[in-house]
């Protein structure tokens, strides 16, 4: 295990969070915005981001729901999302519950030694998927630096894993390969920078 903490197998719902692509996407999406009032000041906000996308995701129900976020030292402290402090307590191991929609339990692991945040991501995916308790998960990867890794490694999974609720969010929708659905990001995204049509036509 390339991580400094085990993941915890028991988990039924899970959305997994590539920091940086997070970090990234969200200062995108602010420069393309900037002419909005305030906006680059706005950070998003994490447990409404999470929200959304584990509705999105069709996850809401009374099972909790565990939220992984993968990190490495180069995006230990967020520029543009709140709470921004993955190294200290900011993020790890807090929960809240969220009516109508579930409860959320935050777990942030990064690599250990020289290994890449991209291989901790795909490996914690890996354990993930592997656990036999899971039954959906929400992805929210850095397609561009690992995508193709991820295609491949659906690509190879066993028949009975292609059943499970598996949803890639993105900001460009990826290409369905038959085992999970695929979402766009901007839209909560949009929500949680609070971004409205009126913003759209401007």
């Amino acid at each position: 295990m390339m991580a400094e903490r085990k993941i915890d197998i028991d988990i039924k719902k899970a959305i997994l969070i590539d920091a940086s692509y997070l970090d990234f996407v969200c200062g995108d999406m602010k420069k393309h915005f900037s002419c909005v009032k305030d906006m680059a000041s706005r950070k998003a906000d994490l447990s409404c981001l999470v929200t959304y996308l584990a509705l999105d995701a069709g996850m809401a129900g009374k099972d909790a729901i565990d939220v992984v976020i993968v990190y490495d030292r180069h995006c230990s402290r967020l520029c543009n999302v709140l709470p921004d402090d993955l190294d200290g307590t900011g993020v790890d191991r807090i929960s809240f519950n969220e009516d109508g929609v579930g409860e959320f339990s935050f777990m942030t692991v990064q690599p250990e030694g020289f290994a890449e945040r991209s291989e901790l991501y795909m490996e914690t995916l890996d354990i993930l998927l592997s656990s036999g308790t899971l039954d959906s998960i929400a992805l929210l990867a850095h397609e561009e630096e690992y995508g193709q890794q991820l295609d491949a490694f659906f690509a190879g999974k066993e028949e009975g894993e292609r059943k499970m609720g598996i949803v890639r969010f993105g900001m460009f929708a990826p290409e369905d390969c038959g085992m999970f659905r695929k979402e766009l990001l901007a839209y909560p995204l949009m929500k949680v920078l609070g971004i409205n049509a009126s913003d759209l036509k401007d």
